[in-house]
């Protein structure tokens, strides 16, 4: 796998970076309302821009399409997490049953499953 620097990419890390500070930050801070949450929502955040750098710096196709897919994890855990870190800093946290959490998955499992099974 090659790799090869590209200005692009130091903002991408720049935002995982100071992502993944904030995850930590937020988790070590669990009995706020939504912290947990939102620990979750800036780790996704911190693999998205992560994984985004280095797929904006690989050479071959291969990698990028291997860096593209576990992109994605970040992607799609993205909007539930928002979701759910606004619901629990709402005081809205009983909204968010098993039932509900399994509904709300299914979209992002389809798509995952979609991204994983097709090159």
């Amino acid at each position: 796998m090659g790799w090869q620097y590209t200005p692009y990419a130091l903002g991408s890390l720049m935002t995982a970076a100071v992502a993944a500070g904030l995850s930590v930050y937020a988790w070590r801070r669990g009995g706020i309302p939504g912290a947990r949450m939102g620990a979750l929502f800036m780790a996704a955040v911190s693999l998205w821009g992560a994984t985004y750098a280095v797929e904006l710096g690989t050479t071959d196709l291969a990698a990028n399409i291997f860096w593209s897919k576990i992109e994605y994890i970040g992607i799609v855990l993205v909007p539930f997490s928002w979701l759910g870190f606004t619901v629990e800093y709402t005081g809205r946290g009983a909204w968010l049953g098993r039932r509900t959490l399994a509904l709300l998955d299914v979209v992002p499992v389809l798509t995952l499953l979609l991204v994983f099974t097709n090159e």
